[in-house]
C-alpha cells in the first residue's frame, strides 16, 4: 500500500508492505547453503522524488524491514530490522481522471544500509550448528533490482 502527496514537480510518499518473502533466486550462495527461509512480516518507509510528468517520477525510498530468518531447518532463528535505500523510477495508472486511486509500477535498485542485529556495518552473524560446526550468516539481503506494482492513493493529484 502506498500513499502519496504531489506538488507540481515533487512527490512525497509512504509505503507499507506485509508478508513478503525473499526468494532463493536473490539469496547469496551462503544463504542458500544455510537453507535460509527469509521473510519480511512488514516493510515500511518514506520516499521523495521529482515528477517528470503527471504519472512518471524518479524517487528515492528509505525503508525499514522486519526480517525473520530460519537457518538450517530451524537450528538457528533470527529476528531483526534491516534498513535499505532504493532509487527508482515509478509510473502511475489512475482508475479515472477525478480519482487519486490507482496502480503504481516501479523498478528500484535496493542498497542495504545495515540492521539492528549486527549494527549498521552489515557484519556476519556467527553461530554453531547442531553438529558443532562454526557457521556464519550474512544478514545483508541481496537487494538488486526490484520490480513492484502497488495499490496507491495520491493526495493533491491535480496539482
Amino acid at each position: 500500500m502506498n500513499v502519496s502527496y504531489t506538488t507540481n514537480r515533487m512527490i512525497f510518499d509512504w509505503s507499507h508492505g506485509i508478508g513478503l518473502e525473499i526468494p532463493e533466486s536473490i539469496q547469496s550462495s551462503e544463504q542458500k547453503d544455510l537453507k535460509a527461509n527469509i521473510t519480511l512480516p512488514w516493510t515500511t518507509g518514506p520516499g521523495i522524488g521529482y515528477r517528470f510528468t503527471e504519472n512518471l517520477d524518479a524517487r528515492v525510498d528509505f525503508k525499514a524491514h522486519s526480517t525473520e530468518v530460519d537457518l538450517l531447518n530451524g537450528q538457528q532463528k533470527l529476528d531483526y530490522i534491516a534498513y535499505t535505500v532504493g532509487p527508482g523510477v515509478y509510473y502511475r495508472f489512475y482508475f479515472g481522471k477525478k480519482t487519486g486511486f490507482g496502480l503504481e509500477a516501479s523498478a528500484r535498485y535496493w542498497f542495504e544500509l545495515g540492521n539492528d542485529l549486527d549494527g549498521l556495518d552489515g557484519s556476519e552473524f556467527k553461530f554453531t550448528d547442531n553438529q558443532g560446526n562454526a557457521r556464519k550468516f550474512d544478514t545483508n539481503i541481496n537487494g538488486g533490482i526490484g520490480v513492484n506494482v502497488a495499490l496507491i492513493y495520491t493526495f493533491g493529484k491535480t496539482k
